[in-house]
Formats: structure tokens, C-alpha cells, sequence
């Protein structure tokens, strides 16, 4: 700042190039690559539902980042929906399936209560990964396509979003379509048409 300053003062000019002798940091503008902190095999697992049990695994293994972020922090932004993580996967997982669980949420619309699930999950995952050493300042870009391309958790809220616009329950229906992921996401995944190609 010193150096910049005193080239106010020098009398040639009114153009000065003045070599500066440290180097530039390298720039953090290219978006991180990030991955999943787990991936499983559906091979491996004795189980009738692959997709389920990665996702719920993928969820547990997500947990010491995000106990650190809420360590860290001392704040986080889950609590909407009223359930603790341990029963959150479950109760969204019930949706792709085609079921109704009970409502956390006494007096609220079913289709509200998962829609604030929605958000925890991608809350706890956000919080998670942004944990992580050197992943603080990631971009709103870097974290969107790490969600919805890197984890469980995007594959099973395509279903999800699959399963409710197909829906009789209108409000679910609507959800699906309209509030559990971007606009562009649905469209690279084929869930959603380009409003030129509606009927």
C-alpha cells in the first residue's frame, strides 16, 4: 500500500510501470473439485436397495464434518423440519418409495414438512463439506454441482423429485417440481422440460 502511495509522488508520469518485487498469490478463482467423502459399491451390499443403504451410509459418514462445522461455527441452519439426522434419511427415502411417513410436523401440510427435510439435508451436507480444510470459500457453483453430481444425496432427490411430479397429492406434486432443486439441475437430468417444449 506504502509503495502504491508513493507513486502519487513521483513527477513522471502520468503513466507509471513500476515492477513490484514479490510475486501475486496464486488465485482461489478456479471452483475446487470436490468429491463425496464416500462412495459404496452397490455390489458389496446385501441389501434389496442399493440406493437406500448408500444414502443412509453416505449421511452417517458425512457426520464428524458436520459436528466439526457446528463445533466450529456454534450455529447451524438445520432444525426446520423437527428431525435429527438419524431419522431424516429415512423419512425423505420413504418419499422415493412412494409412501406418506408420519408427519414430523404437527398441524403443518405434509408437503411443507418435506420440503423443510429437503433443505436440512442439503443444509447438513452444505455444512458438512464446507467444513473440510481448505473448502471454507468454495463457490456457490463449486457446492451446487458437488451436490447434485458428487453425492447420494442428489441422486436420491431426483428420485424424490421424480416420484412426487408424478403424484395425485397436488401439493407434492408441486413441491417436486418447483422446490427441491434448481431449475437447470432438473433440466440436465430430463425431470423437467424446457418450457418451449411443453405442450
Amino acid at each position: 500500500m506504502i509503495a502504491l502511495l508513493e507513486l502519487l509522488e513521483r513527477p513522471d508520469g502520468p503513466v507509471i510501470l513500476e515492477d513490484y518485487p514479490l510475486d501475486a498469490p496464486e488465485s482461489d478463482e478456479e471452483p475446487a473439485v470436490l468429491s463425496c467423502p464416500v462412495r459404496f459399491d452397490d455390489q458389496t451390499m446385501d441389501d434389496s436397495d442399493p440406493l437406500k443403504t448408500r444414502f443412509l451410509r453416505e449421511i452417517q459418514a458425512m457426520r464428524p464434518w458436520y459436528d466439526m462445522a457446528l463445533k466450529k461455527r456454534g450455529r447451524t441452519s438445520l432444525g426446520g423440519s423437527g428431525m435429527d439426522m438419524d431419522h431424516l434419511g429415512e423419512y425423505i427415502y420413504a418419499y422415493v418409495k412412494g409412501e406418506e411417513p408420519d408427519n414430523p410436523l404437527d398441524g403443518v401440510d405434509p408437503s411443507v414438512s418435506l420440503k423443510l427435510a429437503v433443505e436440512d439435508l442439503k443444509g447438513y451436507y452444505i455444512e458438512a463439506v464446507t467444513a473440510q480444510p481448505g473448502q471454507e470459500g468454495l463457490s456457490s457453483k463449486a457446492l451446487k454441482e458437488w451436490l447434485w453430481d458428487k453425492t447420494t444425496a442428489g441422486e436420491v432427490l431426483i428420485e424424490l423429485i421424480k416420484t412426487c411430479s408424478q403424484s395425485e397429492n397436488e401439493k407434492l406434486k408441486m413441491m417436486g417440481t418447483h422446490f427441491i432443486a434448481p431449475m437447470d439441475v432438473m433440466l440436465e437430468r430430463g425431470v423437467m422440460k424446457p418450457l418451449n417444449d411443453v405442450e
